[in-house]
C-alpha cells in the first residue's frame, strides 16, 4: 500500500532530531525514514525485515532507536554518506531453558493439574512479552541520551541505560 512516492502506508510515529534539522518516522511497511533539511530535504529510507515499528526517538544526532512488534528496541544509524543503516538490538536474545521431552510432558500435566492449563505458555526471549508502544527519553536530550524507557502491551515499564549498553554491545554506536 503506497500513499506517496516514498511509500510506507500508515505512519506510526515521528520524531525531530535534537537540533530540529531532521525528521524521522516509522511506517507500517516496517520501514524507517529520515528527512534532512540540511541536505535539501533529502529522504533516507530503510526497509527492514522487522515487524512494524510503532515508536522512535533520537539517541544522538546520528542514532535513532525504534521499537514495536519485535518487542525489543533497535538502533538505526545515519552514515556520513547519507544512508540509514540497521544498528543493533538493545538486548541480546536470552537462552530459553531446554529440558528433555519427559520433563516437558511432566510440566504439561503439572500445569493441567495445578492451573487448568492445557499447554505450556509461549515466552519470548526478550524482556517485553508484547509490542512496545512507546519509547521516551528519561535522562539526557536528543543529542546525548543517557537512559530511555519503554512501555509495552505486557504492562512492563523498562528503563534502558544507553551508556552502559553501548559498552556491552559491540554494534551499538551512539
Amino acid at each position: 500500500f503506497s500513499n506517496s512516492p516514498n511509500g510506507g502506508g500508515w505512519v506510526h510515529a515521528v520524531s525531530f532530531s535534537g537540533d530540529g534539522t531532521k525528521l524521522a518516522w516509522v511506517g507500517h511497511d516496517s520501514s524507517i525514514s529520515v528527512a534532512d533539511a540540511t541536505k535539501d530535504m533529502m529522504v533516507m529510507k530503510l526497509r527492514t525485515d522487522l515487524l512494524p515499528m510503532l515508536t522512535l526517538t533520537w539517541l544522538s544526532d546520528k542514532t535513532l532507536v525504534a521499537a514495536g512488534h519485535n518487542c525489543v528496541p533497535i538502533t538505526f544509524n545515519l552514515t556520513s554518506s547519507g544512508s540509514l543503516t540497521l544498528g543493533t538490538k538493545l538486548e541480546e536474545d536470552r537462552k530459553q531453558e531446554t529440558a528433555g521431552a519427559a520433563s516437558s510432558a511432566m510440566k504439561i500435566f503439572q500445569n493441567k493439574d495445578k492451573m487448568g492449563l492445557s499447554e505450556l505458555e509461549t515466552k519470548l526471549m526478550t524482556t517485553h512479552q508484547n509490542q512496545i508502544s512507546e519509547l521516551r527519553i528519561l535522562d539526557g536530550g536528543k543529542d546525548d541520551v543517557n537512559t530511555i524507557s519503554s512501555v509495552a502491551g505486557d504492562g512492563k515499564l523498562v528503563i534502558w541505560n544507553i551508556k552502559s549498553l553501548s559498552s556491552k554491545l559491540a554494534n551499538l554506536k551512539i
